[in-house]
């Protein structure tokens, strides 16, 4: 089992957004050790190692390291890929 770690960019993000939200996107995250087949877990275009999670309408980039998958952003479909 791997230890999920946020960054300190996407922890901002994630107080700053309303608590149904947040909650949505923690327990999304949390499903990353459990049932990672259940997510839309896509690799990103240009990168080695980073993936998404897409949860409505707002994004989870995320990197997997040895013992660590580490929540680099959160946000908005609009501006995430920016």
């Amino acid at each position: 089992m791997k230890k999920i770690e946020f960054s300190e960019s996407a922890k901002k993000v994630l107080v700053k957004l309303n608590k149904t939200l947040s909650k949505r996107i923690l327990a999304k995250t949390e499903l990353l050790n459990a049932e990672p087949k259940s997510l839309q877990i896509k690799k990103l275009k240009g990168s080695t190692d980073s993936f998404r999670i897409r949860i409505g309408t707002y994004r989870v980039i995320f990197e997997i390291q040895k013992d660590i998958i580490l929540i680099t952003k959160i946000g908005d479909r609009k501006d995430i890929y920016k």
